[in-house]
């Protein structure tokens, strides 16, 4: 079975490009030169899932929203980038 780690890390970046366009997205580690806030993937797991008639894995992406690299922050606009976040990757199916 083919490892999902990586086209899952490819498929949250597209997918945060396009609804966070003027926000830094990063994979593992910032550039010291990143305008704040920015997006880093940092902690994935990937744990098989697997039965007798079916292959699976059960994985997992830490998304950190870094708004100021001191111990104070307006967590405002941090809030903002973690509503978006959230709506792109977990939809919620409405109650119609």
């Amino acid at each position: 079975m083919k490892n999902p780690a990586l086209p899952i890390r490819i498929g949250v970046i597209t997918a945060l490009e396009t609804v966070l366009p003027d926000t830094p997205i990063r994979d593992t580690e910032a550039g010291p030169d990143d305008a704040l806030p920015y997006v880093l993937l940092s902690t994935q797991t990937d744990t098989p899932d697997s039965t007798k008639t079916s292959f699976g894995t059960q994985s997992t992406l830490l998304i950190q929203v870094v708004g100021k690299k001191t111990l104070t922050v307006n967590r405002g606009p941090v809030d903002t980038i973690l509503d978006t976040i959230m709506q792109k990757l977990i939809p919620q199916r409405s109650s119609d």
